[in-house]
């Protein structure tokens, strides 16, 4: 009882830190758009083209710049990802290990003296063993 209580204690505190640093990394990449878009950060990505071919990215109405994506995407999005999942991963595999075996203890502390579970085990070996005869009666009056 108290380790179903320790570990529903636990589950629920790594619900939350995944809760609390999902809601930061959003956080971040909210902050990290208006940087990139709306401060001009952005065009530290660009690649100078000509004024006739800006309707590949338009920044403003003023001027626009062709994307060099692939530095954009890497320090705006891949790296934030790979903090967010460096910060998870502990936390899902022991969510996992505690969802996988939910019964390991419980099932031990069922066969520490507790004649209910003694009694229930008798029960469902006198169940297979009846069974089992039943069957081969039955095999029996066929042969």
């Amino acid at each position: 009882m108290a380790q179903d209580r320790i570990k529903n204690t636990l589950s629920l505190a790594f619900k939350a830190y995944i809760a609390i640093v999902t809601f930061w990394i959003a956080a971040a990449f909210i902050a990290s758009y208006f940087w990139y878009v709306d401060d001009g950060g952005i065009y530290a990505f660009c690649i100078h083209v000509n004024k006739t071919q800006f309707h590949y990215f338009s920044a403003n109405s003023e001027s626009g710049c062709l994307i060099d994506w692939w530095p954009f995407l890497r320090e705006a999005l891949f790296l934030p990802l790979m903090v967010y999942m460096l910060l998870i991963l502990p936390a899902m595999l022991i969510l996992l290990y505690l969802r996988r075996h939910p019964a390991r203890e419980s099932r031990r502390d069922l066969h520490n003296g507790d004649e209910h579970a003694n009694e229930i085990d008798q029960r469902n070996i006198n169940t297979r063993s009846s069974l089992m005869n039943a069957i081969r009666e039955d095999l029996r009056r066929k042969n």
